[in-house]
């Protein structure tokens, strides 16, 4: 079975979503006002929050890997860049259909 075979029946699909449209709506928030900002801002937020991934019911049982890894590390940042340029080409086009509907 694939390895997110084994436990994503199990996540809470109200969570998820919650937790995509408010990261979303962080990181559009945060190009508004400075792109520097965007990797300072999930570090100082989400960086020690791993520091308490080891009461994670689903990390205590063996369902999902720990977080605080350099393997962890170096397998999210395909996925940061993937969501970077997804979100950079999204925001880029939204930009330029609301310029042109002020005009």
């Amino acid at each position: 079975m694939p390895i997110v075979g084994r436990w994503v029946h199990q996540l809470d699909r109200k969570a998820v979503l919650v937790s995509g449209l408010a990261a979303g709506a962080a990181f559009v928030v945060d190009l508004e006002t400075d792109l520097r900002l965007t990797g300072r801002v999930e570090n100082a937020v989400l960086y020690p929050v791993t520091r308490f991934e080891d009461i994670h019911p689903a990390i205590r049982s063996g369902l999902v890997d720990r977080y605080y890894t350099w393997p962890a590390f170096w397998q999210s940042v395909p996925r940061h860049i993937a969501f970077g340029a997804v979100l950079g080409v999204l925001y880029d086009r939204l930009r330029r259909r609301d310029s042109r509907m002020d005009t």
